[in-house]
């Protein structure tokens, strides 16, 4: 009988010392209640990085938006568009020291504005995969200028082209377009626009030939 009660004891202090140890479903501290931990999704530092620096929502694998808008500040910001299709959100390229400015070819939707303002070292803009910009497609200020190759690009909200002093020809597509003002440039003809439909049209440059 003794030897009985000894056991039970210990099997009881060893049930009570468990219960403690043990992770409860709630604990009440102060009034609030704490409730059991949810497994974590843990993300890569790479993951982690790239979401951080290029402020990207993506959905599923092929649509990029960034209510912010996407600032440019080299090629190597344009190549993380890569996995895009479309993306959402003004693209704005503004890097001082680029010398070419290439939208990866994946890229065939730009909801928003497509600037490229102000750099006096670019010498090409090329977007080989482009078709529609439903913003303004801006290229201000491009004092090297001499290269604008987007042959898939059919359709823009509106065309900005100004201060472009050495550009000279155009590799375009477009057919419909909003506003239009084109300006300060060496361009002889309008190639690469045959415009079934737009807005606003205005024109500054001399020009041998309209189309």
């Amino acid at each position: 009988m003794f030897t009985s009660s000894i056991v039970l004891g210990l099997l009881a202090v060893s049930s009570l010392v468990q219960g403690m140890n043990s992770p409860s479903r709630q604990e009440a501290t102060g009034g609030d209640v704490q409730l059991a931990r949810l497994p974590l999704r843990l993300l890569s530092s790479s993951e982690i990085v790239a979401n951080h620096r290029r402020g990207v929502a993506q959905t599923g694998n092929s649509t990029c938006s960034n209510t912010a808008g996407f600032q440019i500040g080299s090629q190597s910001d344009l190549d993380a568009l890569s996995t895009c299709t479309n993306v959402t959100g003004n693209v704005i390229v503004s890097g001082p020291s680029m010398t070419s400015v290439t939208v990866p070819p994946s890229v065939t939707l730009i909801t928003g504005d497509f600037r490229v303002d102000q750099i006096s070292s670019v010498v090409s803009v090329t977007a080989s995969g482009l078709k529609s910009i439903t913003g303004t497609f801006e290229l201000l200020n491009l004092t090297a200028l001499q290269t604008l190759t987007a042959p898939s690009l059919t359709s823009v909200g509106g065309i900005n082209f100004v201060i472009l002093p050495l550009l000279q020809s155009m590799s375009l597509g477009i057919t419909q377009a909003g506003n239009v003002r084109i300006s300060d440039t060496q361009l002889s003809a309008l190639t690469g626009l045959s415009l079934t439909t737009v807005g606003d049209f205005g024109v500054g440059t001399s020009l041998t030939s309209l189309f």
